[in-house]
């Protein structure tokens, strides 16, 4: 039977933790090094709105700074776990020791959650815009939900860590923080979980209004614009659905831990921990997403311009005239012949 020294100490320099934590890190490393190529598609290829953009290079940034932190959190207590495998004082963390990072990572998640609910509002004006022909596009608005998003996403953190850290305890690892109240925590997971749905579900209901609509221009323009939203509103549904199943995932399983803490082993506890932590998967799906959306809607595009071009002069000149030989000739009177 081991002490509370050798658990703690076997937790920390088993090779199951071990592996875990650096399988964490090259999650982290992953998504940084395709957020370049998702950086460089969105920049040389206009397929997305200015505002949507806009909210999707800062939806990586926030990625990318989640995968930096949580990326750094990992790497420290890896190191810790190699280099202090024989001392407990220095193989375990205080909460003044991770209080820092841990911040960073909570606002880092924020800003991630908080963006996907930005994009879904963006989808949501633009197609307000579509259905009004009078109205005028918003050209700053991708910025101003943007600064909407980190101002509320570094409020509720802000709220979340309001106590501060504490001493009371060692931590096996900055991951186990306790610095949050467990009321609070369950506050917060409830919250990601109904903002998770709420983009999904009011993306849903943005491509279904645009499956039921027709186009009824032969403006080549407008209906270019309107298959313009219609994809950028498909891609950006595809990332809040990758997004809402990963947060799905992450709250379940965080409200069974919660509850079910105290009948799961010491030594296991961690590594269950980090396996249902999904939001690194969220960040890692970002960037490829929008690299394959970028794609797909390139494709389309090209596709679509070419179909609408031939329809359009179908409709504009060989259909109407016919159109018009037909009803000339119905309205025309019979041709008497005299003999």
């Amino acid at each position: 039977m081991l002490n509370d020294t050798e658990t703690t100490l076997y937790a920390r320099t088993s090779l199951l933790y071990r592996a875990n934590a650096m399988f964490q890190i090259s999650i982290c490393v992953l998504t940084i090094l395709v957020s370049i190529q998702a950086f460089n598609l969105l920049y040389l290829r206009s397929v997305f709105h200015k505002s949507t953009r806009q909210l999707l290079f800062m939806s990586i940034l926030y990625a990318d700074f989640h995968a930096i932190s949580y990326g750094f959190l990992q790497s420290w207590s890896l190191y810790r776990s190699l280099v202090h495998s024989t001392d407990l004082s220095h193989i375990t963390f205080t909460g003044y020791e991770c209080f820092a990072v841990t911040w960073t990572v909570g606002a880092a998640k924020m800003l991630m959650i908080f963006i996907q609910g930005a994009l879904t509002i963006e989808r949501i004006i633009d197609r307000i815009y579509t259905m009004v022909a009078s109205s005028k596009h918003f050209q700053y608005q991708g910025y101003i939900l943007n600064v909407l998003v980190v101002i509320f996403a570094f409020m509720m953190n802000t709220y979340s860590y309001s106590e501060g850290p504490t001493t009371t305890y060692k931590l096996q690892s900055c991951f186990m923080q306790r610095d949050i109240p467990l009321d609070r925590v369950l506050y917060a997971l409830g919250f990601y979980f109904v903002l998770s749905l709420f983009c999904l579900i009011a993306n849903i209901l943005i491509i279904s209004s645009f499956r039921r609509a027709k186009p009824k221009s032969f403006n080549l323009k407008v209906r270019f614009n309107i298959q313009e939203v219609k994809n950028s509103s498909l891609a950006v549904s595809i990332i809040s659905a990758a997004q809402f199943v990963a947060m799905f995932i992450y709250v379940c399983s965080s409200y069974v831990l919660i509850f079910a803490r105290f009948g799961i082993s010491v030594e296991y506890f961690h590594n269950i921990i980090l396996c249902v932590y999904t939001i690194p998967y969220a960040g890692q799906f970002l960037p490829v997403s929008v690299i394959l959306c970028v794609q797909w809607i390139s494709n389309h595009r090209k596709i679509k311009i070419f179909q609408m071009t031939n329809v359009n002069k179908k409709e504009t000149m060989d259909a109407r005239m016919a159109q018009l030989r037909n009803s000339w000739d119905a309205q025309a009177p019979p041709i008497k012949l005299d003999f």
